[in-house]
């Protein structure tokens, strides 16, 4: 309560909570400069409203690829350092 997406963001950041890793924002505020840094500044997914279904459906299964790739990438590491 009484926090926007930045705040909840950095929140989960600050506490070292891995679910900063697996939030996609949505959001109709592209038009402030400070929404656009914050996202680019922090490499954030995110579809600007409005959007098409075909956005968004994509934008979640890029990040599902990505998560993907990343367990691939730290089993791999795991493996190696046994």
């Amino acid at each position: 309560p009484g926090m926007n997406g930045q705040m909840f963001y950095q929140a989960l950041v600050r506490r070292h909570n891995p679910l900063h890793e697996h939030i996609l924002f949505v959001t109709g505020d592209m038009v402030a400069l400070r929404t656009q840094e914050f996202l680019d500044r922090h490499r954030l997914p995110h579809v600007a409203k409005p959007f098409r279904m075909e956005e968004l459906s994509g934008a979640v299964h890029a990040m599902l690829g990505k998560k993907k790739e990343l367990a691939a990438v730290r089993a791999s590491v795991k493996a190696k350092e046994a």
